[in-house]
């Protein structure tokens, strides 16, 4: 099972606004009919039902929402893009980086099934030249390009929504445990690290429900990462109780409990604050018969103590009824209800536009940068002197002429805006 993974997506680019004119029997030359181009799609996570954690994404990382259709003849708007909804199991935490835009990182944890992220939402469309009509233009031959989309990577990390989290020595009989306890059918032998990813068990009783979490052996340096033992410990941080499992055959149990505790506490306060119940496994072994009354003195001084065979099943009713009353109304069996109304998070939106940067260059003239301008001469034919005098009355409706002539533009003199260049006149 993939429990952390990177993403990069992007939601869809704006359709294209099209500069197109009337073309009919008796009317050579209508009006504009260029339409707006479509909006792009965007990009959502969404928390629902997975049994396979992140393994969906082992052999793809990037995402792209679908671009809006460009703008149609007769003022017919583009088609909108698709919008892309990526799912995730819930109990997976999001933290989200903007490519390219001043945002610090956002992290969002997807907990309820349903739960849903809008990430970004996607370019909007450009203007067709239908828009740029005035009475003083009634032929505009300019028209806006989309709206680029919204690039952001995602790291996902899951962390199991256990009740109870299983944690323990490699070989303790975690995997056994949670097949006594359930259905649940991990893969279990009688070595070391047979467990090399977190299982999970459901205990239904018919009132009570909960989850177990099988955490994988820890070693030690495990909250260092050693043997991946910071990533299980992750998947106990969201338990309400811990279930410290002892081999009741080991030869110094008590060290055995000290050194997962160590572990425990090394990795943080959020695992190592939870209730814990300590119980010892193997009793159906004649060796750990014969000194039950010594053990049952030891485990008395780490805390709750219980006795189980997960072999037999011996024990293992009575310790599930154990944490069905500690979980208390978390494992109580809800009657059914309507699936509550589906809530959106919205991220920041895009950071707001900038005001235009307007200077001049002794070599090159002068320059403007400006996104909705460059948005709207991207396609124009600036060698076209009606389409430069369109651009000049979009400067002068904005405010920018009065500005180019304080810098004291000539006739003649190269005028950038962006990546095309017009020629002043």
């Amino acid at each position: 099972m993939i429990d952390e993974v990177v993403l990069k997506t992007s939601s869809g680019e704006g359709g294209h606004g099209a500069i197109l004119f009337r073309r009919e029997k008796y009317i050579p030359k209508g009006g504009p009919s260029g339409g707006d181009g479509g909006k792009g799609g965007a990009v959502y996570l969404k928390a629902g039902g997975s049994a396979s954690g992140l393994d969906r994404y082992r052999y793809q990382q990037l995402f792209l929402a679908e671009s809006g259709g460009d703008g149609e003849r007769q003022n017919k708007t583009g088609r909108n893009g698709e919008d892309l909804i990526l799912s995730v199991p819930p109990g997976t935490e999001a933290v989200f980086h903007f490519d390219d835009e001043r945002l610090e990182s956002r992290r969002v944890d997807l907990v309820e099934e349903g739960a849903t992220v809008l990430i970004a939402r996607g370019g909007r469309g450009g203007r067709g030249n239908k828009r740029f009509a005035t009475a003083t233009n009634q032929y505009p031959l300019l028209g806006e390009i989309g709206e680029k989309g919204r690039k952001v990577s995602i790291r996902l990390r899951l962390m199991l929504l256990a009740d109870v989290g299983v944690v323990g020595k490699p070989n303790v009989g975690k995997s056994s445990l949670l097949q006594a306890a359930s259905r649940a059918t991990p893969r279990v032998a009688p070595y070391p690290f047979t467990t090399i990813e977190p299982e999970l068990a459901i205990v239904d009783n018919g009132a009570h429900r909960f989850l177990l979490a099988e955490v994988p052996g820890l070693v030690p340096g495990a909250h260092e990462g050693v043997g991946l033992g910071d990533k299980f410990l992750r998947h106990a941080e969201r338990a309400e109780i811990l279930v410290h499992l002892l081999d009741g055959s080991s030869v110094d149990i008590e060290s055995d409990y000290q050194a997962v505790q160590a572990e425990i506490r090394a990795y943080g306060r959020t695992v190592a604050n939870k209730r814990q119940i300590i119980v010892v496994n193997k009793i159906d072994l004649v060796e750990v018969q014969t000194q039950r009354r010594a053990l049952e003195k030891i485990v008395r001084g780490f805390g709750e103590g219980i006795f189980i065979s997960a072999y037999t099943g011996e024990g293992v009713p009575e310790l599930m009824e154990t944490l069905a009353t500690a979980l208390g109304a978390r494992a109580i069996i809800p009657p059914r209800k309507k699936r509550a109304a589906m809530r959106v998070i919205e991220l920041p939106a895009r950071r707001p536009k900038l005001q235009p940067e307007v200077w001049r260059d002794g070599q090159t003239g002068i320059h403007i940068r400006w996104t909705p301008l460059e948005r709207l001469v991207a396609r124009a034919d600036l060698e076209d002197n009606q389409v430069v005098a369109q651009v000049k009355l979009e400067l002068r409706r904005i405010g920018l002429e009065r500005t180019l002539q304080e810098l004291g533009i000539r006739h003649g003199e190269k005028l950038s805006i962006g990546e095309q260049v017009m020629e002043w006149r």
